[in-house]
């Protein structure tokens, strides 16, 4: 392994800007739905040894920067590349007007996020050692730029190598001491070890790094499963929840001659008797129908009716102010179809709901997908909803799904989160399943249970550890009937947030700076 290490490293050019995109796309097998975690243990390593070679070859710490950040970026545009395939998918949903825009989707998401690992990378070999200590420091530097990637320009933080831990559901209970971020952080960590048994000069295996290492996982793995432990279990609540999976593609529900099939197959759905099941709550997927439901009273009015006298109706819809802006919604309809209550999204799909800079851009002939007369706007701020007969839920509309604790209210702790979404775009591609682990990364760390429901999948009934506990697969069309499990008490993540994390990064780094001023 040590003359491997040592031939990576000394690559050069084009060579080794393909080793390290290579490396990249490896990694991104241990996300889901592969989990392939191994992957990242090579991946990982290979890095790693690029920035050996970097820092072996050219001495001064600046000159070091440029060569490690593009080794970084080459290596994050390899890992996005492959685990955003997916967001093509979207271009051909309306492809006469947006397939052109293809190719440079799937390759400049990828090179934009890439330039945070190339930073990340560039960061971590200014502080670059020969010995065992550069591992922690490499981990550090990687886990402060995730942080940094999911609150930069509104965040983006989708497939962090946290989520490989989504394979193995004991290192996933991780989150709710150090949230997503802090397990990045020991997930980069625990990757990168097979590096220390390898190197040049004085890079040696560190008996001390190592045991540390070791700890850490086993630490991680006993008390995951004490918690998922049956002394553990998540008590049930007695509330009966309907989840309504339509399966209507995204090419057809836009258009007009479907909208009564579209109205009538979720009306039956809603409807359907199951024995010893008469919902509390039915539950439709984010802007379930083509129309304006708060504008629409007969139609509210029918569809409570349809679910049943002491039935609410939950369901995302789009909503229109009085000054004209458009907003992504969930309405809560009560007695007679009344509006019971009112949520808008707070985070916008880049590209999809606003167009990022758009001044600049929209002269080129760029557009969001859905296209809206007056725009979307954003919701005011994170809401706990509160309905009669229901405990408290916090709504998080479809892509609200993948950030961490900032659309919770601190002030009025849920009682469940309630994720709502339309993955049509995404076909049946891999996006569906990633969505659903990073939603289901949302219970573990806040310690509250999970309802999700998505139009063409994947629909599930979450419990407060990340245990699916009903699930309804990717393009099928039917309903979840099942009871609402329990929240259990805040989690230290939930109570301090990322203090925890910031704390691992600052312990990492102390030794190596101390030595480095």
């Amino acid at each position: 392994m040590s003359n491997l290490a040592l031939k990576i490293g000394a690559l050069r050019g084009w060579r080794r800007l393909l080793v390290a995109l290579l490396a990249g796309a490896l990694a991104a097998a241990a996300l889901p739905p592969l989990g392939l975690w191994p992957a990242l243990f090579v991946g990982i390593p290979v890095i790693i040894w690029l920035v050996d070679g970097t820092c072996n070859h050219i001495r001064t710490i600046t000159d070091r920067m440029l060569p490690a950040f593009v080794s970084g970026w080459a290596f994050g545009f390899g890992y996005f590349g492959v685990s955003f395939y997916w967001i093509g998918e979207a271009f051909l949903v309306d492809a006469d007007v947006f397939a052109w825009l293809l190719p440079f989707a799937v390759t400049a998401m990828p090179a934009g996020l890439g330039l945070f690992w190339g930073a990340a990378t560039a960061v971590a070999a200014v502080l670059w050692s020969d010995s065992a200590g550069r591992i922690p420091v490499f981990a550090a530097c990687f886990g402060l730029f995730e942080w940094l990637r999911g609150h930069v320009l509104t965040g983006l933080p989708w497939n962090a190598p946290g989520y490989a831990a989504d394979a193995i559901l004991p290192v996933a209970q991780t989150a709710s001491l150090v949230g997503l971020y802090g397990l990045t952080f020991l997930v980069i960590l625990w990757a990168a070890a097979p590096a220390l048994f390898t190197g040049s000069q004085a890079i040696v295996a560190s008996r001390t790094h190592l045991l540390v290492i070791a700890t850490s996982v086993l630490a991680v793995l006993a008390f995951g499963i004490w918690r998922l432990a049956p002394s553990g279990m998540a008590q049930q609540t007695g509330v009966k929840v309907r989840i309504v999976q339509p399966n209507i593609a995204q090419k057809d529900k836009w258009r007009p001659e479907n909208r009564k099939w579209i109205y009538r197959r979720y009306l039956d759905m809603t409807g359907q008797k199951t024995p010893g099941h008469k919902p509390d709550v039915v539950i439709w997927p984010e802007s379930a129908l083509p129309a304006l439901l708060d504008e629409q009273e007969g139609t509210r009015r029918q569809i409570a009716q349809a679910a049943g006298s002491g039935t609410s109706v939950v369901l995302g819809s789009l909503r229109r102010s009085e000054a004209g802006a458009m907003h992504n919604s969930v309405l809560v309809l009560g007695k007679e179809g009344r509006i019971a209550g009112r949520y808008d999204k707070q985070k916008l799909v880049p590209f999809g709901e606003y167009l990022p800079l758009a001044d600049i851009l929209e002269p080129l002939g760029l557009r969001k997908l859905v296209a809206m007369p007056a725009g979307f706007k954003v919701g005011d701020s994170p809401q706990t909803m509160h309905v009669e007969g229901l405990p408290s839920f916090a709504p998080l509309i479809c892509y609200e799904a993948i950030f961490p604790r900032s659309l919770i209210d601190r002030n009025d702790r849920p009682k469940w989160l309630l994720n709502v979404t339309n993955d049509a775009w995404f076909g049946f591609s891999t996006g569906p399943y990633q969505h659903l682990a990073q939603a289901r990364m949302r219970a573990i760390e806040e310690g509250l249970p999970l309802v999700r429901a998505a139009n063409t999948g994947i629909s599930a009934v979450v419990d407060p550890l990340g245990r699916v506990m009903h699930s309804l697969g990717l393009g099928r069309r039917g309903t979840i009937d099942a009871i609402l499990p329990a929240s259990i008490p805040p989690t230290p993540y939930g109570r301090y947030g990322d203090w925890m994390f910031f704390i691992l990064i600052v312990l990492s780094v102390f030794g190596r700076v101390r030595t480095f001023f």
